[in-house]
């Protein structure tokens, strides 16, 4: 069987899960893919860094 979407999102990070949700909501078939098996990004889980700011 061949499953049909209508958007797949890279990366579950703070934009492409509201991209996701937001598809979804509005009744798009839709893929999320993320590697971290976790949504939220470096960001939320990992901490951000400015570069060259390592200390």
């Amino acid at each position: 069987m061949t499953e049909h979407l209508y958007a797949v999102v890279i990366g579950g990070g703070p934009g492409g899960t509201p991209a996701a949700i937001a598809l979804a909501a509005a009744g798009k078939k839709t893929l999320l893919v993320e590697k971290s098996g976790k949504s939220g990004g470096a960001c939320l889980f990992a901490g951000w860094r400015r570069p060259g700011k390592h200390g």
